[in-house]
């Protein structure tokens, strides 16, 4: 999958890859050549992200090789800061592929199936399932930016959230008791309307944020959302009365 001279290792990566937005690598590196690469990529250097995404960035930066243990960016962050929207620019994303995901270097990604390749980033990392499905998505942007070719199977593939122990206990509950209906004789039983009950009251900040996905987007929007968030967490008195003043 990889030219062989560039490095990898061959057991396998024991950090978790990158698992942001690639728009969000992206956007850090536009800021990096405009306002130059700080000696330390610390949280100041991160303010316009939320903490867990400036966690996610570092966490990424140091699998990819961009930053070592001390924060410190890495000369190859700085040649691939300095090529972005060059013509070298792809060829710096396929280095930093082929040093981020060496388990995949046996990997035949012209044929393998979705499994595999879920498989090849299980196997590869010590990362749990809900990660591994972003690390799987910034790879094939990285993969398209740089040019290494996958098969349709990948390039079509769609990778949906795991469900959890709890739900799953609740399908194979309901599997069973269809199977066997209401006394074991395999009757459906009949139909008992569930009883009525008062809608729950949520807050709807925590219902906005349940439904969104921060990291997912760009700074205006988190903007918009921020906005939003200020404004449902003010007082509903208050809240009333604004709009009257602005209907009059």
């Amino acid at each position: 999958m990889f030219d062989a001279d560039i490095p990898g290792d061959p057991k396998g990566a024991a950090k978790t890859p990158p698992y942001i937005p690639w728009k969000t690598l992206i956007t850090l590196v536009e800021d990096f050549r405009t306002n130059g690469l700080p000696p330390r990529i610390d949280n100041s250097v991160l303010r316009r992200f939320s903490g867990g995404v400036g966690s996610q960035i570092k966490s990424g930066f140091r699998s990819m090789g961009f930053m070592d243990d001390q924060s410190r960016p890495t000369p190859e962050l700085d040649a691939f800061v300095k090529s972005y929207g060059t013509d070298a620019f792809p060829g710096d994303v396929k280095k930093m592929i082929a040093r981020t995901y060496p388990f995949l270097t046996g990997l035949d990604l012209l044929t393998a199936t979705p499994s595999m390749f879920a498989d090849a980033f299980k196997e590869g990392t010590n990362a749990k399932e809900d990660v591994l499905r972003k690390c799987r998505t910034f790879f094939l942007q990285a993969a398209g930016v740089a040019g290494v070719e996958v098969g349709p199977r990948l390039a079509n593939a769609s990778f949906p959230r795991a469900r959890g122990p709890a739900g799953a206990k609740k399908v194979a509950k309901a599997r069973r008791e269809l199977g066997s209906g209401s006394g074991g004789s395999g009757e459906t039983p009949p139909f008992t309307p569930p009883p009525i009950r008062e809608p729950e009251k949520r807050d709807p900040v925590e219902v906005l944020m349940s439904i969104l996905d921060m990291d997912a987007m760009d700074d205006k929007e988190s903007e918009a959302v921020w906005t939003l968030v200020k404004f449902l967490k003010r007082p509903v008195t208050r809240r009333k009365s604004s709009d009257v003043s602005e209907d009059v």
